[in-house]
């Protein structure tokens, strides 16, 4: 495999590996009805070219995940966040290793947005299943994001569910706060095992980079194997050309570290 230096984080090493991988999609502030195939399409060519097996895999009310099966799985999600989501991803993962698909010591996730949300979640309530793991601006801590998102109603709608939309203010109560932190990442913080790389936006407004630089910092107080790259002009998609191409990169590079 040929890279430039210029495309990769000279700290990674760069070795022959295969390993199966599942795919978070991201639906942070909005649901895509035109299309299942989400942000995907930025991890595939990087993982591909390196013989790794792809299995994109939506949860129930995860955006693609949900097309085609009715608007009732498409509004499931809501009030169920960190449970159903991550219960879905699980089982669809054993689904693979059981039919003899996978090799359960190389599994690996990755997810954009509530994809990171997600990947962030599994790597703390299934710490033992996952050999590495990549997030690109992901929602770690709702009780963070809250006060300084361009979209703080989300956080009431998916925490709460339907009843969200009637308890929104932009002074949460401490109990708001519980309750959003109860379904974070960040509450699961302690249990993570899995090497993971945080990519992230500068100009992010919708996830800004604090939510994610916070949970860096937690791992890494607890002796986490975390590592950063920040895109200093990308926002929430980070998909400028360079960025997207840089990213998918480093996290191929990444899964190959430590899927051996």
């Amino acid at each position: 495999m040929r890279m430039s230096r210029e495309s990769l984080d000279p700290a990674i090493d760069v070795d022959d590996v295969e390993l199966d991988i599942s795919s978070g999609h991201g639906r942070t502030g909005r649901r895509r009805r035109r299309s299942g195939r989400g942000r995907t399409h930025w991890l595939r060519p990087g993982l591909l070219v390196e013989a790794m097996a792809v299995a994109v895999r939506g949860s129930r009310g995860g955006g693609g995940g949900s097309l085609g099966f009715g608007e009732e799985a498409l509004q499931s999600l809501p009030g169920k966040i960190g449970t159903q989501d991550v219960n879905d991803v699980l089982t669809a993962i054993d689904h693979v290793i059981d039919a003899g698909k996978a090799d359960p010591s190389k599994i690996a996730v990755v997810g954009g947005s509530h994809g990171g949300f997600l990947t962030t979640h599994l790597i703390g309530q299934a710490p033992d299943k996952f050999a590495a793991a990549a997030a690109r601006n992901p929602v770690c801590n709702l009780a963070l994001m809250v006060g300084t998102t361009d979209i703080p109603d989300w956080a009431y709608f998916e925490t709460y569910g339907s009843l969200g939309k009637n308890s929104f203010t932009e002074a949460p109560s401490a109990e708001d706060l519980i309750a959003f932190h109860k379904k974070s990442p960040i509450s699961h913080l302690s249990k993570v095992k899995t090497p993971i790389l945080f990519l992230v936006g500068a100009q992010d407004l919708r996830v800004p980079f604090s939510n994610g630089l916070q949970y860096v910092r937690a791992l890494k107080e607890r002796g986490g194997n975390v590592k950063t790259i920040m895109f200093p002009n990308d926002v929430h998609g980070i998909d400028r050309p360079q960025s997207d191409f840089e990213s998918f990169l480093n996290i191929g590079v990444w899964f190959k570290k430590y899927c051996k």
